[in-house]
């Protein structure tokens, strides 16, 4: 399989670094976008005209979460990095990021005793090629809830899709400190 990923992350040590800031806290969200390219958009013979990028939108959270099973980053942090950091950063912390009062109660529940493998075939992509494909990970999602509306059962879809596009105040300017200016460094 060949993939084009901007930036491109080829090494284990790349991984373990990007790893390593998001414990220590150099790195403060982890988020992913949507390219459905089809296959012809993707598939290329030179890298310059190859459509660029990884399906990342459902398989985030479960690649996230194995980390948590498996030791290497607390629930805490998890929450900070996957939710609450993100909504932030885009300016929507007033209404998604957690469950208080008066947001909007997004929410995935999770099995965490229960192994799950990825897998490229049940992805609802407009191609659906993953790197992960058949990467075993520990967390399978039961249940997600949109708004409080139960949009996945057992792991499948159910009823009719609610998303709907959320405006932002913008995304606001980094809060950094200077340790987190620093490049994290395998």
């Amino acid at each position: 399989m060949r993939v084009k990923c901007n930036p491109p992350i080829r090494y284990a040590s790349d991984r373990e670094a990007l790893l390593a800031g998001l414990v220590d806290e150099r790195i403060d969200c982890v988020a992913t976008d949507h390219a459905p390219h089809s296959a012809e958009e993707q598939e290329s013979q030179s890298i310059w005209d190859a459509a660029s990028g990884l399906l990342g939108v459902e398989t985030l959270f479960t690649l996230m979460f194995d980390l948590v099973s498996t030791g290497r980053l607390t629930l805490n942090r998890f929450v900070e990095v996957v939710s609450e950091r993100p909504a932030e950063i885009v300016r929507l912390d007033d209404r998604k990021g957690n469950l208080l009062p008066g947001k909007d109660a997004d929410l995935i529940v999770v099995d965490p005793d229960r192994e799950v493998t990825l897998d490229a075939a049940g992805l609802h992509s407009k191609h659906p090629v993953s790197v992960y494909n058949g990467r075993q990970c520990q967390g399978a999602i039961r249940s997600v809830f949109v708004r409080g509306h139960q949009v996945v059962a057992n792991g499948q879809l159910v009823g009719t899709p609610i998303g709907r596009f959320t405006p932002s105040a913008g995304a606001s300017a980094p809060r950094l400190t200077a340790a987190r200016h620093q490049a994290v460094a395998p």
